[in-house]
């Protein structure tokens, strides 16, 4: 659960399945989870009022158990997006993934490398994570049982 707040698409269909999961349908759902998660059409306060627009930040993102990597598109889609709504002159973001998609990552390593733009960073990290992080898990479960399958 992402903690998405609406439960109608544009169109009127449901976003949400049965157990009140987002649905991933479409990018138009990716960016209204993105935009409305973060409720970046209002601003986030805390973090404009700390950090200035040249601000710029580093981190890197570590596997806290063995996984398989899954939604690096997404991850990269949700912070260009939050990207692309910033006013201000910013440190462009640049993400440096170690692992291709679909990879087998082992407890501890560093999954990716970012700078940038410390206010966008903070604004679009928890939601992207939330993406890679549901999707790592499902690709890690399903990866689990079909080991269990005979072969």
């Amino acid at each position: 659960n992402i903690g998405v707040e609406f439960e109608k698409d544009a169109d009127g269909n449901s976003v949400l399945d049965k157990d009140g999961n987002y649905v991933i349908k479409s990018k138009d759902n990716i960016d209204k989870a993105a935009l409305k998660t973060l409720e970046i059409e209002d601003g986030d306060f805390t973090t404009d009022a700390i950090f200035k627009d040249s601000d710029v930040s580093k981190g890197k993102l570590v596997a806290k158990s063995n996984l398989v990597l899954c939604g690096q598109h997404i991850f990269t889609y949700i912070i260009e997006k939050i990207e692309a709504r910033a006013f201000g002159i910013y440190q462009p973001v640049t993400i440096q993934f170690m692992f291709d998609e679909g990879s087998m990552v082992p407890k501890g390593a560093v999954i990716a490398e970012f700078s940038g733009s410390t206010q966008i960073l903070l604004k679009a990290e928890r939601t992207a994570l939330n993406f890679l992080q549901h999707m790592s898990g499902i690709a890690t479960q399903t990866h689990a049982l079909c080991a269990l399958l005979p072969k």
